[in-house]
């Protein structure tokens, strides 16, 4: 292990970016400390599920065999990894056509709560601690803790969030503060038996995306079968899904974020029936949702990526480097692929083929360029989704120029 890691790599944050370091890290015998603020890994909501894509080849390399492969199980429809494509529908919520189609590639779509379950496992995390501050020093960085403690490290890695501490010292306050999208938001997560979850699934039975004339956007998507859950053969079968909602802030649908919780689904209720209402099947949907199902409004944002002055041993990655709205699906792909390149240039500092300071350089490089690119593309998507007229081939939505680029990385 060469002196420029001596010190151990301090990871602050223990979502699915800082465990994927972590895990990495484990991998190639470079000792880490992990600090998460949260007290418990059940501390705050974590059912919706999330789409793993591009980064698939990088994933596979931060974990053992064993931990991919009780990923891949996570699946949400866990026949369809058996298919070599999937077909893939935007449709007009009005009339329930096709506004446009795509084959897509294999993917897998997994509960993010299951995800970093598997992702914590063989990681020692320290609960309830955060960093608040830290110092660099000639071999390393001493960080300080808000339980009182220092620790010194070789470098800081700030995985903590779009509202990252870290970023916020680096940058200041006013570089880093966040864009809030003026539009809309609600997600709720529902149980529904195989007849009652029919009308989406018979749409997609993975995920499906829609716009209303009116400007509403629909998302659907199974967060897991009762092959997955384990209800498979019980009499109370179920699967789990996810439904989420947006519209323009100029919607009358805005008043629903005002609305006490039971009155919030009625109202949500309420847009599939409205003027010209849904399409059949999806209104069926609708009415499916059980009465007591939670409705959580979601505040849109994102920060355009900006460069900072770089350091020998202080870094940032993933939704504080590029935090994105949702409608792309491939925020998290992002964060966990940051933690494979910072991992790669760890690893080769630990061989003796350059120093942190230049392992932190050439990472930061490819990240800021790739990030600027993923969030200005998922915030024209964000504004694309609720104008049916914008979408086409040519949307946002379905724009990827980095990936060929990030699978050439990945294949070195």
């Amino acid at each position: 292990m060469s002196d420029q890691l001596k010190h151990p790599v301090i990871i602050s944050g223990g979502g699915l970016v800082g465990l994927t370091l972590a895990q990495y890290l484990e991998r190639v015998g470079i000792p880490y400390l992990l600090f998460e603020r949260d007290e418990s890994p059940d501390a705050r909501y974590g059912g919706w599920g999330i789409s793993i894509n591009w980064v698939t080849p990088a994933l596979r390399k931060c974990l053992t065999p064993e931990a991919f492969c009780a990923i891949k199980a996570l699946h949400n429809d866990p026949r369809t990894l058996e298919e070599d494509t999937i077909p893939y529908q935007y449709f007009d919520l009005e009339t329930g056509k096709a506004k446009t189609t795509h084959v897509l590639p294999p993917q897998l779509r997994v509960s993010r709560l299951k995800l970093r379950e598997i992702l914590a496992q063989g990681v020692k995390i320290n609960w309830g601690i955060s960093v608040t501050g830290w110092e660099e020093v000639d071999d390393g960085v001493l960080v300080s803790l808000s339980d009182g403690k220092t620790v010194k490290g070789s470098i800081l890695a700030g995985a903590d969030g779009k509202n990252s501490n870290i970023k916020r010292k680096i940058l200041g306050e006013e570089k880093a503060k966040l864009y809030t999208f003026p539009i809309g938001f609600v997600g709720l997560k529902m149980r529904l038996a195989p007849e009652k979850i029919a009308p989406f699934r018979n749409l997609s039975r993975i995920f499906f995306h829609g716009t209303h004339p009116n400007g509403k956007f629909i998302f659907f998507s199974t967060i897991s079968t009762p092959e997955v859950n384990g209800s498979k053969g019980t009499e109370n079968e179920y699967f789990e899904a996810q439904l989420n909602m947006s519209w323009n802030a100029g919607d009358a649908t805005q008043d629903i974020l005002n609305l006490p919780p039971a009155e919030k689904l009625k109202e949500l209720k309420k847009a599939a029936t409205e003027g010209t209402g849904f399409f059949k099947e999806l209104r069926e949907g609708f009415d499916n949702i059980p009465d007591d199902t939670e409705v959580l409004d979601i505040v849109l944002q994102d920060w355009m990526t900006e460069s900072w002055r770089p350091s020998a041993s202080v870094t940032i990655l993933g939704d504080a480097v590029h935090p994105m709205t949702m409608y792309r699906g491939e925020a998290a792909n992002h964060g966990m692929f940051d933690a494979y390149m910072l991992g790669c240039q760890l690893h080769k500092v630990s061989m003796g083929e350059k120093d942190t300071a230049k392992a932190i350089e050439d990472f930061e490089r490819e990240m800021i360029s790739r990030a600027q690119e993923a969030v200005s593309l998922s915030r024209r998507a964000g504004f694309e989704v609720h104008d049916l007229d914008a979408i086409s081939e040519s949307s946002a939505l379905f724009q990827y120029p980095h990936v060929q680029r990030l699978e050439a990385l990945m294949s070195q």
